[in-house]
């Protein structure tokens, strides 16, 4: 089996039931973590956990390193205490408040702190991306990526995640580096229609059936599809599924490494 280099480009800060173990995600990580952070040692405790619980995954499944992202604003600074532990194995993507007028000075200052992108989640943070004009100019001129959900989570969700919103984005911001996650769900063919009328425009593959991503690869070409797969709010927090159907389509080793590790890098490095 060829040794390649994996990227996972689509991991979240979080621990699933059965890791737990008592350390109480929502009392110590958001109620005390995510606003003190590392200020007390049961703190550092906790970050430690959750940074080897993620490492133990990604290291059994050959996977070397880690886009970390936060889905809510408040997360971010649990991300930041993540990529300061272990540095050689995460990298940060933060999450900013559409919302707020001084988003764009918030997004400048993360980047400056060590983050290297971005992460918006159009349904999770109620926004339609129209609204977040000053976020989209603010990561153009920073020259990172934007990973944003696509899809609908419930039965009752707007469509504010549809991928074809960000026509009106990107025609004013051309160069903007944007990774739709997901395949685009429940909008996979409204992310493919958008990846083929812009060359800037990346699927991640997190939960993405192996049929749906060889359409993908065969529409946009492999240099366009970034492995993901959203670790750990998958099944079991673990990443082997995700990883096996890259390895296993009927492309070619170089096709499979673009997939799995240089795309992502290539965004990361402009």
């Amino acid at each position: 089996m060829v040794d390649f280099m994996i990227i996972d480009a689509h991991t979240h800060p979080y621990f699933n039931r059965t890791a737990t173990n008592g350390l109480g995600y929502r009392g110590n990580l958001e109620g005390v973590l995510a606003y003190t952070a590392l200020k007390y040692m049961r703190n550092k405790l906790g970050i430690k956990r959750l940074g080897n619980y993620l490492l133990e995954r990604m290291f059994k499944n050959g996977i070397n390193s880690a886009v970390v992202s936060a889905f809510f604003p408040y997360v971010t600074i649990v991300v930041k205490s993540l990529i300061d532990l272990f540095p050689k194995h995460f990298i940060g993507f933060c999450c900013v408040d559409p919302h707020n007028p001084k988003a764009d000075q918030i997004l400048e200052n993360c980047i400056k702190y060590g983050f290297k992108g971005l992460k918006l989640h159009a349904v999770h943070q109620n926004f339609w991306p129209n609204e977040a004009m000053h976020i989209w100019e603010k990561a153009e001129k920073l020259k990172i990526p934007v990973l944003v959900h696509s899809g609908k989570i419930w039965k009752g969700d707007t469509d504010n995640s549809n991928p074809l919103y960000y026509r009106e984005i990107i025609d004013r911001f051309p160069a903007l580096k944007l990774v739709v996650a997901h395949l685009g769900g429940t909008f996979e063919k409204e992310a493919l229609q958008l990846a083929k009328e812009y060359d800037n425009v990346c699927l991640d593959t997190s939960g993405g059936p192996a049929n749906k991503i060889m359409i993908a690869i065969k529409t946009l070409g492999s240099e366009r599809i970034i492995f993901g797969s959203d670790m750990p709010f998958i099944p079991f927090g673990n990443p082997v599924d995700e990883l096996n159907r890259i390895r296993n389509l009927e492309i070619s080793d170089e096709d499979k490494q673009l997939i799995l590790s240089q795309n992502i890098l290539r965004l990361l490095n402009p």
